[in-house]
């Protein structure tokens, strides 16, 4: 029984692997020539799409936005499907069961997330990207890379009153007051990047 249960397990990992493997080859072939960032998140998530002109939503269990191309892509069946960003009003990803929602900004070609809403407390990012090619000169050869640029503006509201951020741990705590600076000791948050501040808005509402 045990032995059945084994080769069960190890079947079961050659086939994510192989899923995985395969995705990776995918994505790989079509942005090797690219450097930076290519997607806004690390994972591919549960997503839902709000399409234009449709009555029902369009849900997706891997799902991702390309910097590159601006638009959603969704993994399904082996393949990539792309939703341009001209078919959708609204995005909701599902990130270890937190719902952020991205809207494409009205005003540039890029993205704004709502990354964190309470009453007390909200969190927005608006992303622009940007491709620069980039030649590069080494001993005996030329060659071209595509650098993804992105331009980072953050938006923390608390309460009604918004507050323009860099992802400084000195400025947000002080802005945040003495309490974020000691629930962020107690945490260990280092606060490096935007789900840092995600981690200590919630660990702070936790603890008020």
């Amino acid at each position: 029984m045990k032995t059945l249960f084994t080769s069960v397990l190890l079947f079961t990992s050659l086939i994510l692997f192989g899923q995985l493997s395969k995705k990776q080859k995918i994505l790989g072939e079509r942005f090797d020539s690219y450097s930076g960032q290519i997607f806004y998140f690390e994972d591919f998530l549960e997503t839902e799409l709000y399409i234009k002109g449709a009555e029902q939503t369009f849900k997706a269990n891997e799902a991702n936005l390309n910097l590159v191309t601006k638009a959603i892509e969704v993994y399904r069946g082996g393949k990539i499907v792309e939703i341009a960003r001209k078919k959708f009003t609204k995005v909701a990803f599902n990130k270890n069961g937190h719902e952020i929602s991205m809207i494409p900004s009205p005003l540039t070609d890029g993205f704004i997330f709502n990354l964190y809403e309470t009453p007390k407390y909200r969190f927005f990012h608006e992303i622009l990207p940007t491709i620069e090619n980039r030649i590069y000169n080494i001993p005996g050869k030329v060659y071209e890379r595509n650098f993804v640029r992105n331009k980072h503006t953050y938006t923390l509201y608390i309460k009604d009153e918004p507050h323009t951020v860099e992802l400084k741990k000195k400025g947000i705590l002080k802005l945040l007051g003495s309490e974020a600076d000691r629930v962020a000791k107690k945490t260990k948050n280092k606060l490096k990047d935007e789900w840092d501040v995600v981690a200590l808005l919630t660990a702070l509402e936790q603890n008020s």
